[in-house]
């Protein structure tokens, strides 16, 4: 009878072994800064403008198939503005959104994002998820990516819609002023991006 039992234990400690497999492996890909790209859009009432913005340091963490984490940091001095052609006036509304109208970029000079998670659609299309900071306050932001993992490198390409007010930036904001009229700035803007990190 002790023999039987023996047997069965043995068994069942083999079974759990060989079913056991062990966490997949993570590896570190750096974002390549100067091959990543990073656009904004902001609409008003009258119109709307774009520009660029560059990521100073980022890590993106894998398993092989997707991605798992990451941190970026943002370089808030690198925004420019691309649609306005006259000096003095592109001058002007980048002088603006620095200022503490908007970014405040003389004291809050970076921000960052944080991958809490992922989340497959279908195929290479993810749901990411993660914690934005700018200005020093921090929001939930999930956006809808491509995400293509290789041994030597990750892209991933996405659009993320921000409302700014949640940032404490409520110039010209229709929701928080009155009576502002065709002055009003939409309260969302978009950040398209395009991050290469590699090995």
């Amino acid at each position: 009878m002790k023999k039987s039992t023996l047997t069965i234990f043995a068994i069942a400690v083999i079974g759990l072994i060989s079913s056991f497999k062990p966490d997949a492996k993570i590896s570190t890909y750096t974002v390549d800064t100067k091959s990543s790209k990073m656009i904004w859009k902001a609409e008003k009432v009258t119109g709307k403008h774009d520009g660029t913005i560059q990521l100073s340091s980022g890590k993106v963490m894998s398993d092989g198939k997707t991605i798992t984490g990451g941190t970026f940091v943002i370089d808030m001095n690198t925004i420019k503005v691309v649609d306005i052609t006259d000096a003095e006036y592109n001058a002007k509304l980048l002088g603006h959104l620095k200022s503490n109208d908007f970014f405040s970029v003389e004291e809050f000079k970076t921000s960052t994002f944080e991958i809490t998670s992922t989340k497959q659609i279908e195929g290479e299309r993810y749901q990411i998820n993660g914690r934005l900071t700018i200005k020093g306050i921090t929001n939930d932001v999930s956006f809808p990516a491509t995400v293509k993992v290789t041994d030597k490198s990750i892209i991933t390409v996405g659009t993320a819609t921000i409302n700014r007010v949640k940032y404490g930036i409520k110039y010209g904001s229709g929701t928080v002023f009155t009576d502002l009229g065709d002055k009003a700035i939409m309260d969302d803007f978009q950040l398209e991006m395009n991050v290469i990190a590699r090995k």
